[in-house]
């Protein structure tokens, strides 16, 4: 038999094996099935809340998360998390989305000489290696 669910197709073994797994209520989560993940989120030390749907969205149903960038990447601490976050303009080594309207603001400027100061201070020539 064949499960057909908006999207996708799963055969009806895979489905009833996938319920196997999860104890009946009141069962023994002690495997870790009820383990809360840690979440991480890469996102620059000077970025707002609101600019980011996924943070906006973590911040208002209360799930913390740890905000992590360049020196933890480089100290090797993504294998801690059990779920991460990467705005894609981050990682990137783009200057992100307000470039082309806000290129000349002073605010705009002084992020755009922050992420180059810590390009350099990590070792890199420019922000996006």
């Amino acid at each position: 038999m064949v499960v057909e669910l908006p999207g996708w197709v799963v055969h009806d073994g895979i489905f009833r094996g996938i319920g196997a797994g999860v104890p009946a209520s009141g069962g023994d989560l002690s495997d870790g099935v009820g383990k809360a993940p840690k979440v991480g989120v890469y996102v620059p030390p000077t970025a707002e809340p609101w600019d980011d749907a996924v943070r906006l969205a973590l911040e208002y149903a209360e799930i913390p998360y740890e905000a992590l960038y360049d020196e933890e990447v480089l100290a090797g601490k993504l294998s801690q998390y059990d779920w991460l976050h990467l705005h894609h303009e981050d990682f990137t080594g783009q200057y992100g989305k307000f470039y082309a309207m806000y290129r000349h603001a002073p605010w705009y400027i002084e992020r755009q000489a922050n992420y180059e100061t810590r390009a350099h201070r990590l070792g890199f020539n420019k922000v996006s290696k």
